[in-house]
């Protein structure tokens, strides 16, 4: 039971360090909301499986700080993929000044 209340404190500072060193454009709290969930989900992955033989508070930091690293480490590479995969929008001055200079004025 106490390893919930561990993961709910390692989590998100996980997943806050992880957006930090990832350099995530986006808001920190998402980083540390992505964090918690990933600790509770490999967490609970964990005690299912019977991976924790003794259960400590040491064996709930690592467990649930290992999912928040490895779902924010994910989650940032594909919203950082998917934000290089958006066209930039170009401005209508550029288009304006190139149309311009191909007319000869």
């Amino acid at each position: 039971m106490l390893n919930f209340l561990w993961w709910f404190l390692v989590g998100p500072i996980v997943g806050w360090i992880v957006g930090r060193l990832l350099r995530s454009s986006h808001n920190g709290w998402i980083d540390a909301l992505v964090g918690l969930v990933g600790a509770i989900l490999v967490g609970t992955a964990v005690e299912f499986a019977g991976f924790s033989p003794t259960y400590t508070a040491v064996d709930a930091c690592i467990s649930g700080g290992a999912g928040a690293l490895i779902v924010t480490f994910f989650v940032g590479k594909v919203i950082a993929k998917k934000s290089v995969a958006l066209p930039k929008p170009s401005s209508s001055r550029s288009s304006y000044t190139s149309y311009k200079s191909r007319i000869g004025k």
